[in-house]
Parts: structure tokens; sequence; C-alpha cells
């Protein structure tokens, strides 16, 4: 059961390096069908009667709106949004990162995921997962066109789709990829090594049935399949063939053409991208209003925090995307705009507790290491109001997270010198705490005095991105070592933070076979199960074999005039086809 996570991998890794954590919505499909309700016409939820005139309620919003549901969306306008560098390719959904984050906006998938994982129809307007749960079958909505003018057909679908098949491991149309043997866990890779798989690697063809109908047929049934039709990072964007035909692939890169609300006018790479309305999009909102509402979205690439709070104080800006959670946020509080945080990852140590004679193949060892340290004391420091200790492997906004989880360990300095007495290491040992390349350093060398003060002298090694390839993936390597690194929800459930760590340690990470069998269950069911997922992150736990030490999010922040979703699509997407300016 490979599915998406080789490829999810690497891409997340490079992302986290570069914009942040971001996110694969799993959540399985049942055997019926799943039909977009009579208001799906319009680009609002399943569920909602209005349009978004009210920015998103949320227990993690701050600030005050300035906007009420009773208000009328007000049409036109620019927003201008400041947003980290993304790199060159921006259109070629095949090795994308930047989904999630602005191609939303000019790209869209068959369907979309809300912040449970539950899964509803978008550019197809129903969708079935077989009762043998051996394929989904997609209707098209009809009457969908590019922004170039081209139709989005069964066709065309199918050509998009194929693009994975070939990505995934060259088979041609209707030939099966090589795939995974029965029961093997999902795979993954480390940044910067070349993928061994992709969203379609559990794929074995894909067909048009008519006109308007495709049908992706499997070899194994994983329940994450369908979400990745949807809000996923990657995720699987309908670009224009006829656009691919005329421009090539290198074309694409840097000139998408897709059915979202917006396209590109101008791309400047690390600097700036302009997107104007797409007059042929399909959209329409609660009331049969045509979307968007904006005229376009300015964006300016910035990477440097200090800069762009600067362009906020100066009236630059009306909205900044991906910045975590703490003094950033917190700064742009002060100033007074809406801040938005979702919790979607745990930074974690992974001890080297394959290697017999690592210290750290000890369970002793490995829970005396948790007790050492005081993570709400790291939370306070350096959260600013924003962060938590994490006491579960699955993040805050998961749907897998317990409040009321109650194997977490928390902090005992006695406990972790009475266990590593029992050990064998009354006097503690040497060991290295390799930290990825966009880690907290601040937060490293806190963890490093608390180490110490049991006796477990940590030598702190901060990994640049060459180096870090050699730790990670199935072939990566250490020893005697703590690797600490984001391991990401992936998307709603929380069951892709599992799949993420599983291949992604290589062979220095425990895997008991009651953990092998709790991710098969997981994975396996008919459908996404809270309390399988939950099974296999507590053996996990148990055996503290991945150690969370503090919580990652995401966040954004705005002006008291901006009018936008956030966290309801998929976690980390936003539906700004819907966005507009109250002023």
């Amino acid at each position: 059961m490979k599915s998406r996570s080789m490829r999810l991998s690497v891409i997340l890794l490079v992302s986290l390096v570069v914009v942040g954590t971001l996110l694969l919505a799993a959540c399985g499909g049942g055997s019926t069908t799943t039909t977009a309700p009579s208001t799906q016409t319009s680009v609002t939820s399943p569920g909602e009667t209005s349009t978004s005139q009210s920015a998103p309620g949320s227990t993690a919003t701050t600030g005050s709106t300035a906007t009420s549901a009773a208000l009328t969306p007000k049409l036109g306008g620019t927003m201008r949004i400041a947003i980290i560098p993304q790199g060159a390719n921006i259109g070629w959904p095949v090795g994308l990162t930047a989904g999630g984050s602005f191609s939303e906006s000019y790209y869209e998938t068959l369907i979309r995921s809300d912040e449970k994982g539950k899964l509803y129809p978008w550019l197809a307007e129903s969708f079935k997962v077989a009762d043998d749960h051996k394929s989904i079958t997609f209707t098209i909505r009809k009457g969908v066109k590019f922004s170039d003018g081209s139709d989005l057909t069964a066709d065309v679908v199918k050509w998009n789709l194929e693009q994975q098949l070939t990505f995934a491991g060259g088979a041609p149309a209707g030939a099966p990829p090589a795939s995974a043997p029965a029961g093997a866990p999902p795979a993954s890779a480390p940044a910067g090594a070349p993928p061994a798989s992709a969203p379609a690697s559990n794929w074995v063809s894909v067909e048009v049935v008519d006109a308007n109908t495709v049908r992706v047929n499997f070899n194994t049934w994983d329940n994450t399949i369908p979400a990745q039709f949807g809000d996923a990072q990657p995720a699987l964007y309908m670009v224009s063939k006829a656009a691919y035909d005329k421009n090539g692939q290198d074309g694409m890169t840097t000139h998408p053409v897709g059915t979202g609300p917006f396209t590109v006018a101008s791309f400047v790479p690390d600097t700036s991208m302009k997107l104007v309305k797409n007059p042929n999009y399909w959209g329409t909102d609660a009331q049969g209003n045509k979307l968007p509402y904006l005229d376009g979205l300015d964006y300016t690439f910035s990477a440097d925090p200090a800069t762009t709070l600067m362009m906020a104080k100066a009236g630059e800006i009306d909205m900044v995307a991906g910045i975590s959670p703490g003094k950033q946020l917190a700064d742009y509080q002060n100033l007074g705009w809406l801040t938005h945080t979702l919790y979607d990852a745990n930074e974690v140590w992974v001890p080297d507790s394959a290697h017999a004679d690592s210290p750290w193949s000890k369970p002793e060892v490995r829970e005396a290491a948790e007790y050492a340290v005081d993570r709400d004391a790291i939370a306070q420091k350096y959260g600013y109001g924003y962060m938590q200790a994490p006491n579960q492997i699955p993040p805050r906004n998961s749907t897998a997270y317990d409040p009321k989880y109650a194997l977490g360990r928390t902090y005992d300095p006695a406990k972790a010198k009475q266990l590593l007495a029992q050990a064998g290491y009354p006097n503690g040992f040497k060991t290295t705490l390799i930290v990825w390349p966009a880690g907290n350093h601040d937060i490293a060398l806190a963890e490093q005095e608390y180490l110490a003060k049991v006796g477990i002298q940590a030598d702190v090694q901060f990994a640049d991105a060459g180096k870090w390839t050699s730790y990670v993936g199935p072939q990566g390597t250490w020893h005697n070592a703590l690797l600490e690194v984001p391991d990401s929800a992936q998307g709603p459930t929380g069951l892709g933070c599992v799949n993420f760590a599983l291949f992604l340690f290589g062979n220095n990470w425990q895997k008991p076979p009651e953990f092998m069998q709790a991710l098969g269950a997981a994975t396996s069911a008919p459908a996404s199960d809270v309390n399988l997922i939950r099974a296999t992150t507590d053996v996990l736990t148990k055996n503290a074999l991945l150690i969370p030490v503090w919580e990652i999010g995401s966040a954004r922040v705005e002006q008291p005039y901006v009018v936008a979703d956030f966290g309801h699509r998929g976690l980390l997407f936003s539906s700004l086809e819907t966005a507009w300016l109250n002023k």
C-alpha cells in the first residue's frame, strides 16, 4: 500500500524547509455514491447555506473581524499577499511544491476536503468507490472550461491522471506500475532524494467510461486513496491539455493554465506574481453570483520576516501567508491584524532504536529522554502564547488528536535518572542530537541543556540540506543519536504522520510487529477510523519510538478588512474565490 507517501515525503520536507509544513488529507471512501447537493453548483462546502461573508470562525483565530454574515461581499479590488518564495515551478503539478499556498487559486482538483477530512465533489460532480474497493469512478462536471477556453472532459482528466502514472514508475496508460508487496506500508523518501513513488503508485490504470466519466483502478485498497484526488499535498491538479500541447511541460512550469478562479498574469521567481480574475470561471456563490469577488491577487515573495513586517506596518500588504506561530504571530497581533493558526505537525525525536549497540535501543533510555525535557517551559518561552507542549504524536488539529490523552510522559528529571540507572547508565552517556535544516536552534540548545541535567551529554549538530539526505529515507542511517524532524499530519486525520515517519527514518527506527499490524488495520479499513489511527500512534508512544518535543503550526495574518476562509479546506488550503475586501 505505497499510496502517495514517497512523493509526499520528498515534497513535504522540501516545503518545510522553504514554506513550512503542508498536508495530505487522509479520508476513506465508502461504497456509496457521493454527490454534490443541489447547492453545489456554487463553491460553498456541503452544509453551508451562505457564502463566506465573515471571517471563518475558529478557536485558533484571534482579533475581531470587521464583517458579519449580514453583509454582502463587495466586488472588485486586488488583495496584496506576502509569502515565502515558492520556487520556479508554479505550474506543472508533478513536482509542484506550491500547493496549499497559491496554486489553489488557479488550479483545482476533482474533489475537496473539509477540515475533518470529509470529501465532497468539486470538478467532479460525484464520485463512487466500488463495492470491492478496487476502483473509484468520477462523474466530471459539465461546462467547466480552462482559462484558455478549452473544455474539461473525461479525456483531459484521464490525460492529467496518466501523468501521475508516468511519474509513479513510467507505466504507460493501462499498464500496472510496480506495486508494493501485499500489506506493505506506505513508503517515504527524504528531501532531495529521487522519489520512488507517487500518488499513482497504487493505481493500475485510468480509463474513460464515457464522455463525462473516468474510472481509476487500484491494485490494493488504501483508505487514503480517495483523498489523493482532493485537497492534498501534492495535489492532483487538472491542467489544460491544450496549453500543454502548445507550450510543453517547460511552458506549463511558469505559465499554468487551470480551471480556477484566477489566472497568472505575470511571474518573476523569488520576486512577485500577479493573478487576475478568470473570466471563464465556472463557480458561483450560494446566491448564484459569479465568482471570484476580487479582481486579482498580487503576491510578493519575501523570505525575510523583518522585511515583511515592515511592509505590513507601511500598509503595503493585506495578508501574510505561511508564517510560524510564535513571535512572528505576536508581532502581527500587536498591529491589530487578524491571526489564524493551525497545528498540523509536531517536531519529534527519532531515537536510534534499531541498533542493538545503541543506548537508544533500550526503552528505558528512550523514556528517560522524554521525561528529561520540560516541554511546557519550552512552549511557554518560545511560543509567545501560541504553542502548547505536545504529549502525543498526532498534532492538535488532526482528528486523531485526543485532548484527554493519558499515555504521554510529563517532565520528571528524577524519573529520567532512575530509568537511566535501570538501563545501565547511572552516569549517563554521550550521544548526538541531529536537527533538520530548518530546525529552531534556540529550542535545540534548550533541549541539550535538559538532557545534560539527567546525564545525557548530547552534541547538537544542525544538518544542512545535503547532509540531511544521508540521515533520512529508506537508506538513511545514523548511530547513537536522536534525529529531530517535523512529523506532519499531512491532513485532517493524522494518519499521514505515521505514514510519513514509516520509511523516512531508514533502518534506525524500530518497527514492532504490533505497530505494523495496527498500521495495516488503519490503512486497509474501508474508511478512515480515528480509533485505528490512534492505535498505531499508541504503540509508538508506549515504546517511546517517536518522542514529540514541540508543536509546529501554519499561520496566516491579515488586515481586519480582509474576509477570507482559513482552515476549512484540508487544513491548509483556502478558498480565495470567496475572499473580498470590506473597505
